[in-house]
């Protein structure tokens, strides 16, 4: 793979470092001085900048994610080439995920999702009585990697003593997409051999019980019912909505969190929670839970004049797109609603766009609005710290000192 070839005319590019902390909270503080470029080369290959090109990047053929010939081609083991072939939508075969997202997506109901709000307030208001009665907390350690997990893994219908191994897996599930990749394989091989004899323990389980309404009932009751979804597929499709449902999501309300302290927020969300989730939406062009994505060029295309050729790696950024002042007005700040195009590509866009967005959406609103009913005068005691690196990044810690609102 070309992964630091640009191909014919994006030679000129210019070459840019995104893994680091200025670039995840102000891209262009980062970029040449003069007119903004829409590409530019980096630690990654080609980075996609503009938000047009970006949004475009998703829907362009000639692009694809990366396979399993590409993480072949890095030294992914077996194990990993499997879990790439028979479950991870964002990597696998075109013909292979039109075949099994529709199927997941028959189990991943609006209804389904709307049903488990009081399960989300009830995780949410757990984990909140924890550390309520100190007067301080860091939201992310105590309160964005918890809640993730346990309302992904209950809303799939995995136990809840097994949560706190679960949440260990999933999150070394980001080790796809870090660089180097070969440090951290052994992690990662380790994760999902847990998952996936954990995930195949629990469907023969399930299978020797009455069926029950929640995700994983649901898919067992349609493979079982002859839909086109081997167990393996099952197995492996159950382990990816972990990964997805668990550390996007974690850095994603982090994000989210740091947005409403920095416009301070907070207090007007306590009285009048509807905006949230236009604070969501905005705050993911700010502070993205996966501030790229990548893609492997197939055919020759140009783009913004620049040519790019087969084999390419392409990183479309969306730290850079969200904040293109060519597109959004104060591009750097939060603003809620917003009369510029809406941000559509947090989730991604078009045929890769992500299967849990209504699950995401919902809990993040769910937990932000008892996080400002029951906290009040919320302020940073500390600099938040950063993960700004891989496809998956966004805040560490937010550490804050707060009073319980009176109820």
């Amino acid at each position: 793979m070309n992964e630091f070839n640009a191909g014919g005319g994006a030679g000129t590019c210019p070459v840019i470092v995104t893994n680091s902390d200025a670039f995840y909270l102000d891209p262009d503080s980062t970029l040449p001085e003069g007119p903004r470029p829409a590409i530019a080369r980096s630690e990654y290959g080609i980075e996609f900048l503009s938000y047009p090109v970006v949004r475009q990047g998703f829907r362009d053929k000639r692009m694809q994610p990366r396979d399993e010939a590409y993480f072949k081609s890095i030294g992914a083991s077996e194990l990993i080439l499997e879990f790439i072939r028979e479950g991870n939508l964002n990597f696998m075969a075109p013909d292979k995920h039109d075949r099994i997202r529709p199927i997941l997506v028959k189990a991943f109901t609006t209804s389904r999702v709307d049903s488990f709000r009081p399960e989300m307030r009830r995780i949410a208001g757990e984990l909140i009585d924890q550390f309520i009665g100190e007067g301080h907390a860091d939201l992310v350690a105590q309160f964005c990697h918890e809640y993730p997990i346990s309302v992904i893994a209950q809303f799939v219908g995995l136990p809840r003593e097994d949560v706190p191994e679960i949440s260990q897996a999933t999150m070394h599930l980001r080790m796809l997409g870090q660089k180097p990749f070969a440090p951290g394989m052994p992690v990662l091989e380790k994760a999902l051999r847990y998952l996936h004899d954990h995930v195949e323990a629990l469907v023969a389980e399930r299978r020797a019980q009455p069926p029950r309404d929640d995700f994983l009932g649901a898919l067992i009751t349609l493979r079982d019912g002859g839909e086109d979804l081997t167990d393996k597929e099952l197995i492996w499709g159950v382990a990816f909505m972990m990964l997805g449902g668990h550390d996007t999501t974690r850095y994603t309300l982090s994000g989210s969190l740091m947005s409403i302290l920095e416009t301070g927020m907070w207090e007007a969300l306590a009285a009048d929670p509807a905006p949230i989730p236009d604070v969501i939406a905005d705050s993911m062009r700010l502070h993205p839970g996966t501030p790229r994505q990548m893609r492997v060029v197939h055919e020759p295309l140009e783009v913004a004049g620049h040519a790019l050729v087969p084999g390419d790696v392409v990183s479309l950024n969306m730290s850079a797109a969200g904040r293109d002042p060519a597109v959004f007005d104060e591009s750097a700040s939060l603003r809620c609603p917003r009369s510029d195009p809406a941000y559509d590509i947090g989730f991604g866009f078009g045929r890769y766009a992500c299967i849990g967005q209504t699950l995401a959406r919902t809990e993040m609103a769910e937990a932000i609005a008892m996080l400002t009913s029951r906290l009040a005068d919320v302020e940073l005691t500390g600099e938040p710290l950063l993960k700004p690196t891989g496809v998956v990044a966004g805040f560490d810690s937010i550490p804050v000192r707060f009073r319980a609102r009176n109820r």
